[in-house]
This record gives structure tokens, C-alpha cells and sequence, in this order.
């Protein structure tokens, strides 16, 4: 991921959120990774702050985007397994 200079290797989809402004259409898609580094050692040249979130994580302030909708996603698939 460019944007955390970080190897990330792909492990399965969880889902994917559309959005659309104006005339343009997005498909954000949410996928679990394994990454390469420590969150201490990430250096952030785009974002302010990092943090690793999971189903039970409570996290105080806003999302960015649809990633409260994702959160809200991985918490309810956890809490009702197939």
C-alpha cells in the first residue's frame, strides 16, 4: 500500500461499498490483509494518524469515507457467523 509504504499480501474479500459523486462511480472494496511492517514503524505521508481496528475495536471520533460502514460490517459478520 503506497500510501503506509507497506507490503501487503491479499487473504480473502469481506465486501464492497459503492459511491458515486456527480457522474463519477466508485467500488471501494474491503479485502483482509497480512501486512509486512510493525504499525510503529509505518511512516504516515498521507494520513495523520494509523490505528489497527478489528470487530471489537470502539473507535472514538469520525470515519473517513465508508470506513465506518465497513467497521459497522466486520462487527456484525462476527457477531452472526454463518
Amino acid at each position: 500500500m503506497e500510501e503506509l509504504e507497506i507490503v501487503v499480501s491479499p487473504q480473502h474479500p469481506i465486501g464492497t461499498w459503492l459511491r458515486s459523486r456527480g457522474d463519477e462511480h466508485y467500488s471501494v472494496h474491503l479485502v483482509q490483509c497480512d501486512w509486512s511492517r510493525d504499525l510503529e514503524s509505518i511512516c504516515l505521508n498521507a494520513h495523520e494518524t494509523i490505528a489497527a481496528v478489528d470487530e471489537h475495536t470502539e473507535v472514538d471520533g469520525e470515519w473517513a469515507g465508508r470506513d465506518g460502514e465497513m467497521h459497522a460490517h466486520i462487527t456484525e459478520v462476527d457477531s452472526n457467523p454463518c
